[in-house]
């Protein structure tokens, strides 16, 4: 039932022919998410110094708008800083600027029954990242007039 507690289990499971590995897993409480969200990132893998594109589609699966819908994208390490001329229209960040561990953030707005909306930032990775290293994107979508965070995704690239 919308809006009721359920429990979720997610785990990602990242690795490379090298035998290098990441896992993450998450088990916690939730409420019914009336918002999905995917997170897309290209290249990948990407090399240091390439420009990539991380898009998030949200999407409103259920038969009511709703409101105030927020996207927020995490700015993860070995990325060169990103500025709000950057961001897909509606986006901004904290100041002009984000860098590691601040927030990019898109006012979506009113996502009516059945429509779908995709925000995008397109980062650098730092010159200085080492090969395989993991740069995981993760984004979540809240809106007001629900429970806070509605729902979240994450993906990751591995540099080559």
């Amino acid at each position: 039932e919308f809006g009721s507690q359920v429990r979720a289990l997610a785990s990602a499971d990242v690795g490379d022919s090298d035998g290098d590995r990441a896992r993450a897993t998450s088990d916690s409480p939730v409420s019914v998410a009336s918002l999905l969200a995917s997170v897309d990132v290209a290249p990948d893998p990407i090399s240091a110094g390439q420009a990539g594109r991380v898009s998030v589609l949200v999407s409103n699966p259920t038969a009511e708008p709703v409101n105030d819908v927020v996207v927020d994208v995490r700015i993860p390490k070995h990325l060169n800083t990103v500025y709000d001329a950057q961001l897909s229209s509606g986006g901004a960040c904290p100041g002009t600027s984000c860098t590691e561990g601040e927030r990019a953030s898109w006012a979506v707005g009113t996502l009516q029954a059945g429509e779908s909306r995709t925000v995008s930032l397109p980062p650098v990775v730092a010159s200085a990242a080492v090969n395989g290293t993991l740069i995981p994107f993760e984004a979540e979508v809240n809106a007001t007039d629900e429970v806070p965070v509605l729902s979240s995704a994450t993906t990751a690239t591995r540099t080559k």
